[in-house]
């Protein structure tokens, strides 16, 4: 018995899209179903009662640990080595490069790799959240995106804090990777 002539999801084509099959053969390319995305739950990305964006409260104190983790973890195990902790000051900090560098590590893997990779951070996992691709809420943002997050995150800091004061849920560095935070 044949198929009959209608739109069906295709093994291998992205969540909630569909081809004609016309009765002998699919249609070139998938199409999004607009119903099947909405019963899905699919918002837009802007929609924050939907998508659970993470509030500006939580991203804040997950900041403080995804800054403050690798500076603690890496001084705590180089003391633990014996190696003097140098004191927080330009001149202190720049004459030990080992540690800047082992910091500068830890920050890349925890807010690019793991970013990029799995949506999350050590300060993100601790407050419930995850960082997604705004055009597909389900996957992580990829490195590229991630990357380029980190790399606007300081720069673009008074940006960010007029947009929470104004109630959007989302940084200037969100905006350009095209990244929402959420709740898990």
């Amino acid at each position: 018995m044949a198929l009959p002539a209608g739109w069906y999801p295709v093994a291998g084509d992205p969540s909630g899209t569909h081809r004609y099959w016309d009765g002998e053969t699919f249609t070139t390319g998938p199409k999004f179903d607009v119903n099947a995305r909405r019963r899905s739950g699919f918002a837009k990305p802007n929609s924050a009662t939907k998508w659970r964006m993470a509030s500006p409260l939580a991203r804040v104190m997950a900041a403080i640990i995804d800054l403050g983790a690798p500076v603690v973890v890496v001084f705590g195990i180089a003391n633990g080595m014996g190696t003097p902790i140098p004191e927080f000051t330009i001149e202190g900090l720049t004459a030990e490069p080992r540690l800047l560098t082992a910091v500068a590590a830890f920050l890349i893997v925890n807010q690019v790799v793991l970013v990029g990779l799995f949506g999350l951070s050590l300060g993100r996992i601790l407050f419930g959240m995850r960082v997604v691709n705004m055009r597909n809420r389900d996957k992580p943002p990829g490195l590229a995106r991630a990357l380029l997050r980190a790399v606007l995150r300081l720069p673009t800091l008074p940006v960010t804090v007029l947009f929470f004061l104004l109630g959007r849920r989302q940084g200037l560095h969100d905006l350009a990777a095209g990244t929402a935070v959420v709740y898990v």
